[in-house]
């Protein structure tokens, strides 16, 4: 299985434009052959502000602009499954949630994902299913919906004084 991975940082890439960062994530370092099924056109069409910002310098991108281009560059080899980490970590939440809807539409096309996150209503909103790790082991497996329900296990497991049917932060 073809697996893709969100870069947590685009220290590489600092000096030259999204363009060139979308070129250099083309590479299938898989089988060596270019990545198949994902375009410079299809990436923009799900993040229209590479497009935008395409002669900007990856360095001088914002955060979410940043994010969303390190997924792109992982979704240019083609995958069918992406490992993303902390994608809402200190992004505006209006940024958060153009993130959020873009993940969304990749996991409707059959792309899967293991997201880690902090923020519950990020997690619960990008899977059905969520696993709360407390001192590096699963503490509490629970579909996405259950764990927003309950205040009770927001509270015990995530320190989040939470109320049923209100979304913790």
């Amino acid at each position: 299985m073809k697996a893709g991975r969100r870069e947590e940082n685009l220290n590489d890439l600092p000096a030259f434009p999204p363009s060139c960062g979308l070129s250099l994530g083309k590479v299938d370092h898989y089988r060596g052959e270019p990545g198949a099924g994902w375009t410079r056109e299809r990436v923009h069409a799900l993040f229209p502000r590479l497009l935008d910002r395409r002669r900007v310098l990856a360095g001088a991108l914002s955060g979410g602009e940043q994010q969303a281009l390190a997924i792109a560059r992982a979704l240019m080899i083609g995958p069918r499954f992406l490992i993303l980490d902390e994608i809402s970590e200190g992004l505006a939440p209006l940024v958060v949630e153009q993130l959020v809807e873009a993940l969304r539409s990749l996991s409707q096309e059959g792309i899967g994902m293991l997201v880690v996150e902090q923020r519950l209503a990020v997690a619960a909103a990008l899977s059905r299913r969520l696993a709360v790790m407390v001192g590096g082991r699963i503490a509490l497996e629970t579909t996405s919906a259950a764990m927003m329900a309950s205040a009770e296990d927001q509270q015990r497991y995530l320190g989040v004084k939470g109320r049923r049917g209100q979304r913790a932060r």
